[in-house]
């Protein structure tokens, strides 16, 4: 009859370990999961100032192809092209700064 009742609370002892070890590696994996999703879906810096400049290359032939019909309009394009430059490297500096966050973050757990 002893020998029952230890082998149950052994039991229950191993029971709660294992279900405190699967927590962790259920958050494990979430974390896991978050930072490559993560990784697969950010778009690289190098990406983003490439395609902020050939869009601004696309807004200045547009510009330069309706420059007869009406040039008050083209001159907002122009005024348009550097800006779309501009707000591509704000957003560069942003995930550069969500990184860092990330990183000090990760490293605080």
């Amino acid at each position: 009859m002893t020998n029952t009742a230890l082998h149950q609370a052994n039991l229950a002892q191993e029971a709660k370990q294992l279900a405190v070890s699967l927590r962790e590696l259920g958050l494990a994996s979430r974390r896991f999961t978050i930072s490559l999703w993560k990784w697969l879906t950010k778009p690289s810096q190098a990406c983003l100032a490439k395609t902020a400049r050939k869009d601004a290359e696309r807004l200045r032939a547009v510009a330069d192809k309706l420059y007869r019909a009406d040039p008050h309009y083209v001159q907002d394009i122009y005024a348009a092209a550097p800006r779309h430059e501009l707000a591509a490297s704000y957003v560069q500096d942003l995930y550069a700064a969500a990184d860092d966050m990330l990183e000090c973050t990760a490293s605080a757990r």
